[in-house]
């Protein structure tokens, strides 16, 4: 190996507008500025996907990327995402009511379900989005509710696989047909208790030509002004390290101010309940007075 001069410099740590610097122009930028300076090596830290504490050398993958290091000026140039979508969300002066247990009054649904119908009397555009609960909030607050629970609003596969069954030398055939994937007879998911993309809001719940991210934002805010709470409910299938549970619980307390989180199946509970960025987080599960009793 060639005797060189190098630099090191994380990635994160490129000149950004955007928080946090990554793979686009400044990237490249840094490198002619490398090459003119007579560099010849960049030493970058480690570029997979932070965990707790967003540590680069505490990663929960060795083959994956960081996905906070994709640029996004790159995707809108691309035709991949809208300047709308990359634009920060206007929260203005939006705080959580932090209203107490004790005086919580919890309206549960299904976001699409809640105003579907046309009998919700909210408007075709809005019937099953966030807007459409966003439309609502006046009806529910002659009902003295306080909080309103979704169930797992995040980008979950509606259409259920088909099932399998093993063939000869590990080939895997179907075990229906095609039409019957499509065709009226196709088994749908509705709820959302499976495996998802569970750090992106649905976007079959947001209104055409609408970014769901904004519309799950200004629900939110508008919720708050409001003064009440919104809770989420999470899905766990216990496949995913828990470190990982607890950046998803995060992610939401922190990019889109939900007030609690209801956390279904297997959630990282003694992780999530030590974590003092969620003092104030209402979390709901079972198990936890089992878990307290046992431990007295």
């Amino acid at each position: 190996m060639p005797r060189g001069a190098g630099i090191l410099l994380p990635v994160s740590s490129l000149p950004s507008p955007y928080g946090i610097g990554a793979l686009g122009k400044a990237a490249f930028a840094f490198i002619d500025f490398l090459k003119e300076a007579g560099q010849k090596y960049w030493q970058v830290l480690p570029v997979g996907p932070t965990s707790f504490g967003d540590s680069p050398y505490q990663s929960f993958s060795a083959f994956a990327g960081n996905p906070y290091f994709i640029d996004l000026d790159t995707l809108r140039e691309e035709g991949l995402l809208e300047q709308q979508e990359i634009d920060a969300f206007d929260w203005g002066d939006d705080r959580n009511p932090e209203i107490p247990f004790e005086d919580t009054v919890i309206y549960h649904m299904h976001v699409r379900g809640f105003t579907r119908h046309v009998s919700s009397g909210v408007s075709q555009e809005d019937r099953g989005t966030f807007r459409g609960i966003l439309d609502k909030i006046p009806y529910m607050k002659e009902l003295g509710v306080t909080a309103v629970e979704i169930m797992p609003p995040v980008e979950f596969e509606e259409v259920i696989p088909p099932p399998s069954r093993e063939m000869p030398a590990g080939i895997l055939e179907e075990a229906v047909s095609p039409e019957e994937k499509t065709g009226p007879g196709r088994r749908l998911n509705y709820w959302g208790y499976v495996p998802a993309l569970a750090f992106a809001p649905k976007a079959a719940y947001a209104g055409a030509g609408r970014t769901p991210q904004r519309e799950f934002k200004q629900l939110v805010k508008s919720l708050h002004a409001a003064g009440m709470e919104l809770i989420i409910e999470l899905y766990f299938d216990g496949s995913m390290p828990q470190a990982y549970g607890l950046d998803l619980v995060r992610f939401w307390v922190r990019e889109y101010h939900v007030d609690g989180v209801h956390l279904v199946g297997y959630a990282p509970l003694d992780l999530l309940a030590a974590d003092p960025f969620l003092t104030k987080t209402k979390l709901f599960a079972q198990g936890w007075g089992e878990r307290k009793k046992g431990a007295s």
